[in-house]
């Protein structure tokens, strides 16, 4: 189970990080293709970008420094919530397409952070 969980960390954090970096570094060009960007001003997405690229370093680090593992359920927690408004801007949008990713982002996410919080719930 700890090798599922290390994976999935990864992953999360890897997702995170790069699309968190990749719309920072090129949201003026994305603007065309990413439609959210057209609704929130500068300051929010570049805050939505942070808080993206904080969380995935939060779910990653703490396996390879020194650092508290109770950072990984807090910055698990703050990515589902992320991903429940981004959750509710595609519904309201009704961006349909994008719903499934949204749900699978937040289900591993919060799937992270339960299993940090309570791993006896996880030993089979």
């Amino acid at each position: 189970m700890q090798t599922t969980m290390t994976i999935t960390q990864l992953l999360l954090s890897a997702i995170f990080i790069s699309s968190a970096t990749i719309v920072y570094l090129f949201r003026k060009p994305l603007r065309n293709r990413l439609t959210w960007l057209h609704h929130y001003s500068e300051k929010s997405v570049i805050l939505i970008c942070l808080s993206k690229f904080t969380g995935g370093l939060g779910i990653l680090l703490p396996l390879y420094l020194p650092l508290p593992h109770i950072l990984i359920p807090i910055s698990a927690f703050g990515l589902a919530t992320i991903m429940i408004l981004a959750f509710a801007y595609h519904v309201k949008q009704r961006e349909l397409k994008d719903i499934p990713a949204t749900i699978l982002l937040f289900l591993a996410a919060t799937f992270i952070a339960s299993y940090h919080l309570t791993p006896s719930l996880f030993n089979f």
